[in-house]
């Protein structure tokens, strides 16, 4: 799935995040957890000249996920993505199985959510 760490609350690998993201659908799946969130995410990897930004704006389109990306100068891109936590990780499974995308790690923190936003935007 990714092919680096979250720099979180704690490090984890490649495969446990693939875990934790399916036992974490299905567990929202199946109570019905549609809690909005916003994650303020720094993304590292191969995530710039290969349609990483628009690729987000139209995987957030379909997911129902609004916010932002743009590149950032170190190579990194930023991106804030606001929705149910199960759409923003399934966002991130999406953008990492692009052909040439390759996304190495993550930083992320949850922030506010912005009332009214209603696009998924590419800065």
């Amino acid at each position: 799935m990714f092919k680096g760490l979250f720099k979180t609350k704690t490090n984890v690998t490649k495969n446990e995040i693939g875990q934790d993201i399916k036992q974490e659908i299905k567990q929202n799946t199946i109570i019905g957890e549609d809690n909005i969130i916003r994650k303020h995410m720094k993304i590292y990897g191969q995530v710039q000249g290969v349609g990483f930004r628009y690729s987000a704006r139209y995987c957030a389109l379909e997911l129902g996920v609004t916010g932002w990306v743009r590149n950032e100068w170190d190579g990194s891109v930023e991106m804030e993505a606001q929705g149910p936590e199960r759409q923003i990780h399934r966002l991130l499974q999406m953008l990492n199985s692009g052909k040439f995308i390759s996304i190495e790690r993550i930083e992320e923190d949850v922030i506010p959510p912005v009332e009214g936003e209603r696009k998924f935007v590419v800065r």
